[in-house]
């Protein structure tokens, strides 16, 4: 019961969008950007598509 309650708590914890974390890192979010990199490091198909789609957004507010 311990194990599923935390799991659960964890799975929520670390959930974040795409547009949140973008936000975050435009404005110095330090903890954002420690969940970026994760992001972009992950092997994970789904969290590919995400870092693919967060780095797009990076890129074109720079450009």
């Amino acid at each position: 019961m311990f194990a599923q309650r935390f799991t659960s708590i964890v799975s929520r914890r670390y959930v974040s969008t795409v547009v949140d974390l973008y936000k975050g890192l435009i404005n110095g979010d330090r903890g954002c950007l420690a969940k970026c990199i994760t992001l972009v490091e992950s092997t994970h198909k789904e969290k590919q598509q995400n870092a693919k789609e967060l780095l797009s957004q990076v890129l074109q507010e720079l450009k």
